[in-house]
């Protein structure tokens, strides 16, 4: 896990040193309903694209509370906003190992996890901090069918093969991978 983490982040230590780019422009450094301690709040009813870049029909709630919160607890400093999409891209190259370990042999999942991490397809998810609500949806998504995988092994376990299939799951793991996909839907709609 850390050999991954640290392939996922080296390329992009550098973005600390960023300001906002692209994207980063009018959805957070110019978008002063998130500048606030009420942004937190409006984060959850607000279009995702400023009014004034016209009408997206986008709607993130999860990512503009995630960046409201560090506009609030950062003041804007573009590097905090930096260091989020970073962390959060580690953590999902670190959750696609723990997905590929479950269906590879230990070699393989390693390799396709560091494939993952050093992918410069990747790049405009991470330094692009408007870009990282594909990583938080990736990563919601992730922990979703994780709960759920292990939910129906717990539910078919001590039963005949193929039990799997109609076997039920408990309430607690249904409710939480409900809520890990909303968030993951709440990040970015394509989820």
């Amino acid at each position: 896990m850390l050999l991954v983490a640290l392939v996922a982040v080296a390329p992009y230590l550098v973005t600390l040193g960023y300001g906002f780019v692209y994207d980063d422009g009018p959805i957070i450094a110019d978008n002063a309903v998130l500048h606030t301690p009420a942004g937190l709040l409006s984060a959850w009813h607000v279009a995702y694209w400023p009014p004034e870049w016209g009408r997206a029909g986008l709607f993130r709630p999860v990512v503009q509370f995630l960046y409201a919160l560090l506009w609030n607890a950062g003041g804007g400093a573009p590097w905090l906003f930096h260091l989020y999409a970073v962390a959060l891209y580690a953590a999902c190259a670190i959750a696609v190992l723990v997905v590929l370990t479950r269906a590879l042999p230990g070699w393989a999942a390693l390799l396709g996890a560091l494939l993952f991490a050093a992918h410069p397809l990747h790049v405009e998810s991470v330094a692009n901090v408007a870009g990282s609500a594909e990583v938080a949806a990736a990563l919601a998504s992730i922990a979703c069918l994780l709960v759920l995988e292990r939910a129906f092994a717990q539910a078919s376990s001590g039963e005949a093969i193929g039990a799997a299939v109609g076997a039920a799951i408990g309430w607690k793991p249904a409710l939480a991978s409900a809520v890990l996909f909303t968030l993951a839907l709440g990040a970015k709609e394509s989820a």
